[in-house]
């Protein structure tokens, strides 16, 4: 999982991922308590194949969030995502 930029300025970020094998998977975007704030994506993807998504940030004030990828073998990812003004 790679998100950039980060620290985000401005209004989104981008989440970029890749998994070894094919995977349907979803992206939510939390607070550091662990409440969802929001759901960004629910996909799937082949083996070896890129994914790209932006990641909105409207409505959120400078501070530190989690993305966090959940693919349907249960397996999951957590990447901290810095908003500054």
């Amino acid at each position: 999982m790679n998100v950039f930029p980060n620290p985000a300025q401005g209004s989104s970020t981008t989440l970029q991922l890749t998994f070894s094998e094919a995977r349907k998977f979803t992206v939510g975007l939390y607070d550091l308590l662990g409440k969802k704030l929001r759901d960004v994506a629910e996909s799937s993807i082949a083996a070896k194949q890129n994914w790209e998504e932006a990641i909105s940030l409207d409505g959120l004030s400078a501070g530190i969030y989690l993305v966090a990828v959940t693919t349907d073998h249960g397996e999951q990812t957590v990447q901290q995502i810095v908003k500054t003004n």
